[in-house]
């Protein structure tokens, strides 16, 4: 009679385990992370975005969460002139680009709202999922491209472009935009824009759409 705690005790312990194994093997798996929305707005060192490039050690300005809070805006020039600059390249201080760290799955599409001034002409827009350029052979695809028409004017005026991302893309760690010039049939001369940005008069910015990793509110 004397065993009877004991043997009851033990049968308590086996069953208590039991029951916690029953509930880890029902536990729920974590819910896949849903898709958010980032928004990233394009910065520069200096007024003159292509001083910046050509003093840099990267092909690229920033791109971040952060909006602009100074009201001076800064700006990058582009021309196109028949086959100059070659636009075959993913970076570089004559045309106009932005990095920003990524990771993440990128899909559906990405908007583009910039300010921008020039003569007739047209851009086009590219993102790329590289963090380094390179021209020619070293010119990698980009991810999304659009073609639009920009504001024949002499003042910065806003400009939105939409494209499409053709397939889900892992990010590999980072998110380029560039911003070239377009091929504008009948013009007489060459093509002379400016890109506006990082200033609360002129917010240039990426919004785009990306599943995060596992663990991760955002890209």
């Amino acid at each position: 009679m004397k065993r009877t705690p004991v043997l009851l005790a033990a049968v308590a312990l086996v069953a208590s385990g039991l029951g916690h194994d029953a509930m880890a093997a029902t536990k729920k798996k974590p819910a896949p992370p849903k898709p958010v929305t980032m928004n990233w707005f394009l910065h520069g060192d200096s007024a003159n975005g292509n001083a910046d490039l050509f003093q840099a050690d990267s092909p690229y300005l920033a791109m971040d969460a952060t909006a602009p809070t100074g009201t001076s805006a800064k700006e990058m020039l582009f021309f196109g002139a028949l086959a100059s600059p070659n636009s075959a390249c993913t970076g570089g201080p004559l045309l106009p680009s932005w990095t920003g760290a990524a990771s993440g799955t990128l899909q559906g599409k990405v908007t583009v709202t910039f300010y921008a001034r020039s003569t007739p002409g047209n851009a086009i827009v590219r993102v790329f999922n590289v963090n380094d350029g390179g021209c020619n052979d070293a010119y990698s695809d980009p991810v999304a491209e659009a073609t639009v028409a920009l504001p024949a004017s002499p003042t910065a005026a806003l400009v939105t472009v939409t494209l499409p991302v053709a397939k889900p893309t892992k990010l590999a760690g980072a998110l380029t935009l560039q911003i070239v010039e377009g091929q504008t049939s009948g013009l007489e001369g060459p093509q002379i824009s400016g890109v506006s940005y990082d200033s609360t008069t002129t917010p240039s910015k990426i919004t785009f759409t990306c599943v995060p990793k596992i663990g991760k509110k955002t890209c």
